[in-house]
């Protein structure tokens, strides 16, 4: 059963009505499952159009109306092999991670990867050149590009290239499967906001009623300022599908009432790519650090310290105009077909006062003894918490932050507790450098060795640990005032294929969103410059345990490696001396080839650390003339078309491969063309 869309009707924006249209599906028209949907979360963007699952193979790419190949673009990352038509209607339909164009648009890539002597091109195309009618053959499905599967990304965009929703055109899906709610997240938002007892964000677990209902049936005592999220997942397969794999979605809207009356509202028609940097504004960012994993938290309020997203619904009610007492709320989901649930609960507001303290600053030493490897520093949005494990103490310690300078001030800190922990928060906009932070009780005493200073709006910061690592940023590296710090942390120095050269240390903030980023520095004074090869920063997956590389530069002059981050992670540097390996080599070397076969070139490639950086780390040679090769990033594979390059008797090969910390591997053989 294909259930019709609800099309909303928006010409005033996009000149022709959504829904009118008479597009073509872009591939086999049976073929309409789809991996992800428009709006969902990306890094630091959101998903500009619709992914169909191809399950690897080379579907069909047709013109889903008239119109004119307006651009072509080829690469190993990103979109791939890419189509742009722009049609009649003046929209723009852009299809990527093809296998392959048409014979005419392969020739036409072709000679101008030729003319730029370079694998990557992106190309506009003369207005009406490459004609295109309703339902031509333009290309098929693939793999290319950055992706994790095979699928067709599919995007439908206005004149003005702004990506709008494929799904609120004519094209239907098949989706009678209800969203899921999981979990209600409570997020303070000042310093002295407290949630059931608590000073960091809290989740609650949401009970299932039925397929349509929820409720959320803990208590919610709230104090001070406040905003809500909430996970919810959309799945267009049943929980018991024959699928091999479920897939997760996003939602097309949410809106959420208190007491009946509207406070929140968003519905993903379109966006703007400059939106992008916004997406944690609207997608919780601290919050998959406690759950699944994945940005799933939608929130149900705006920053008004940020921009506002041209998809949420203006002139609602703020909840920090709610009044104390009992508040009915509702929350309404619902994905691209109409299938909606509605999540219920009751919020109780009140005016009880968090225990303030006061932190004073001292210029005693941290006692290498006595560190507290156990204590814990995030940053959230309304300040720095700080959690001290309760068998360190009996009762709530006194505060001191170490500074090399003498400071009369105190600094106001609330506190809580937990089962397990003494918890604090504080607004860290005076509190200057520090390098570190001393708990006392009578005369048990434990210190947290950090360097840390506040990032405030407006201002540059720099900071540095035992000058070897430095940290740097703008005056809008943080949305807000921010604690930025420096730890230095043991891991162990066993690094699989790889050697520890200097850190690890932990550099934060982590829980709220960089705007921009930050420039990192670390140096080793030890190292010979003549031993510096092979050596870059590289972070640690917290979730997989496995180093990735970060681009990295290094300077000779002051014996400096420098990269830069756009989130708080554990850094170190580290030195890799394994060169990358070709596996599966066909044809192997010594091989006699014949003219009239089909004679590919085609290698895979295993690197175990930095991992190569796409075709440009990839060089071959031919009769020492270099040729212009496929790269797919995904499956790590080499192609070329060697009948390109061959000539009749003997031919000289040479594979060159270099990995993204500088170690190569030189590759040397010889094929034998016959008639």
């Amino acid at each position: 059963m294909i259930i019709i869309l609800n099309i909303l009707f928006i010409s005033s924006i996009f000149g022709t009505d959504l829904g009118n249209e008479s597009y073509l599906w872009p591939l086999d028209d049976k073929n309409r499952k789809l991996t992800d949907v428009f709006g969902d979360f990306r890094s630091r963007r959101y998903h500009a159009g619709i992914d169909v699952r191809t399950k690897g193979l080379a579907y069909e790419l047709y013109a889903i109306s008239d119109g004119y190949i307006e651009r072509i673009r080829v690469s190993s990352s990103g979109y791939g092999k890419t189509i742009y038509i722009r049609l009649n209607d003046d929209r723009i339909a852009v299809y990527a991670h093809l296998s392959e164009f048409t014979p005419p648009l392969n020739k036409l890539a072709k000679g101008l990867q030729e003319k730029a002597n370079s694998y990557t091109i992106n190309q506009i195309l003369e207005p009406n050149k490459f004609i295109v009618k309703k339902g031509d053959l333009i290309g098929y499905t693939g793999d290319t590009g950055s992706i994790r599967g095979p699928h067709l990304h599919f995007e439908i965009r206005d004149k003005n290239n702004r990506p709008l929703n494929p799904l609120l055109t004519n094209y239907t899906i098949i989706d009678s499967i209800y969203p899921e709610a999981e979990n209600f997240a409570i997020i303070p938002l000042e310093e002295n906001s407290i949630v059931n007892g608590e000073l960091k964000p809290i989740i609650i677990t949401i009970n299932k009623i039925n397929n349509k209902e929820y409720k959320i049936s803990k208590q919610i005592n709230i104090s001070g300022k406040f905003g809500l999220a909430i996970e919810i997942i959309d799945y267009m397969e049943p929980s018991k599908s024959s699928e091999s794999k479920r897939f997760k979605y996003g939602l097309y809207g949410l809106e959420m009432y208190i007491n009946n009356q509207k406070y929140y509202s968003i519905k993903y028609d379109n966006f703007d790519f400059d939106e992008g940097e916004l997406v944690y504004t609207e997608r919780d960012f601290a919050l998959p650090y406690k759950g699944k994993g994945k940005v799933k938290y939608y929130r149900l309020f705006k920053n008004d310290k940020v921009n506002k997203l041209s998809f949420h619904e203006q002139g609602l009610k703020s909840l920090n105009n709610l009044s104390s007492g009992s508040h009915d709320l509702k929350i309404i989901a619902y994905d691209y077909n109409n299938n909606e649930i509605i999540i219920r609960g009751k919020l109780v507001l009140n005016t009880s006062q968090l225990e303030k303290k006061y932190a004073t600053f001292s210029r005693e030493n941290i006692l290498i003894n006595n560190i507290c490897d156990s204590c814990e520093i995030h940053q959230f949005e309304h300040g720095t918490y700080i959690s001290i494990p309760k068998i360190k103490f009996n009762i709530s310690p006194s505060i001191q932050f170490i500074t090399d300078k003498n400071k009369n001030k105190k600094i106001p800190i609330f506190e809580s507790e937990d089962k397990e922990n003494f918890n604090f928060i504080f607004n860290p906009t005076a509190l200057g450098e520090i390098k570190g932070i001393s708990f006392k009780l009578e005369n048990q005493k434990l210190d947290y060795k950090l360097t840390a200073i506040p990032a405030i709006p407006g201002k540059s910061f720099n900071l540095n640990y035992e000058n070897k690592i430095f940290v740097s940023g703008s005056g809008d590296t943080f949305y807000d005032t921010s604690l930025v710090w420096i730890k230095k942390i043991d891991l162990g120095s066993n690094i699989k294929k790889g050697e520890l050269v200097e850190g690890p240390w932990e550099i934060g903030p982590d829980y709220i969103p960089y705007r921009n980023q930050i420039e990192l520095e670390i140096k080793n004074f030890q190292m010979d410059k003549n031993s510096i090869e092979n050596i870059a920063i590289y972070y640690l997956n917290k979730k997989n345990r496995a180093w990735y590389y970060m681009p990295t530069t290094y300077h000779s002059d002051n014996n400096v490696f420098t990269t830069s981050a756009l989130s708080g992670e554990i850094f170190a540097l580290i030195k890799e001396s394994n060169p990358p390996e070709i596996k599966s080599l066909v044809p192997q070397s010594n091989e006699i080839l014949y003219l009239k076969n089909n004679n590919i070139l085609s290698f895979k490639i295993k690197d175990d650390l930095s991992g190569i950086d796409g075709e440009r780390d990839i060089k071959i040679y031919i009769n020492e003339n270099r040729v212009i090769h496929e790269y797919n990033s995904y499956r790590k594979e080499v192609k070329y078309d060697l009948n390109e390059a061959l000539e009749i008797g003997k031919n000289i090969a040479k594979i060159i491969l270099k990995d993204r910390a500088g170690n190569s591997k030189i590759i040397n053989g010889v094929w034998i063309l016959k008639e």
